[in-house]
């Protein structure tokens, strides 16, 4: 009887020690999977910022929209940001095309309470590849609308086109 109940403990931790490999094999497994098939965070590594001279907007009010469309992005998993260009005289005109619209252009009916004077437009070019969330792959660019706040503290992501 004895000698029947050591072989039981034995093969219990024999059965113990097998499920805690198995147990170690899934983990493995399924990091390893996620490492290989899952895409990686949205990268800013190696971005660059390409801002004009500004008569509107100090560096450190457009170092803050640069952070606003990187937080509004941040999502884009499996796409880098190569760079983000504001280029003034380009973001004026733009601004101007939508308010030349009237009241239904996309600035006031998605940020009614926006001025022209706290508009900003900033282009963001983007590479996505093919881990990326599906909603689009390959170099493509799009214009951001931001609005501050604040004397120009605060942003705000308006709305998004093709830049």
């Amino acid at each position: 009887m004895a000698e029947r109940e050591q072989m039981g403990s034995g093969s219990r931790r024999r059965r113990r020690r097998w499920a805690a490999g198995l147990a170690l094999f899934a983990v493995l497994l399924l990091v390893g999977w996620s490492v290989a098939y899952l895409p990686p965070p949205l990268n800013t590594w190696g971005m660059r910022e390409e801002f004009s001279a500004s008569r509107k907007f100090t560096p450190e009010q457009l170092q803050g929209a640069r952070d606003a469309i990187v937080k509004q992005v941040d999502h884009y998993t499996g796409c880098r940001i190569t760079r983000i260009v504001y280029d003034e005289q380009m973001s004026n005109t733009m601004i101007a095309s939508e308010l030349e619209m009237g009241p239904n252009n996309n600035i006031f009916y998605d940020y009614p309470q926006a001025k022209p004077s706290q508009l900003l437009v900033a282009t963001v070019y983007t590479y996505c590849n093919d881990f990326s969330d599906g909603s689009m792959v390959g170099d493509y660019s799009m214009a951001h609308y931001l609005a501050c706040t604040d004397r120009c503290t605060t942003w705000h992501w308006v709305t998004a086109g093709n830049g």
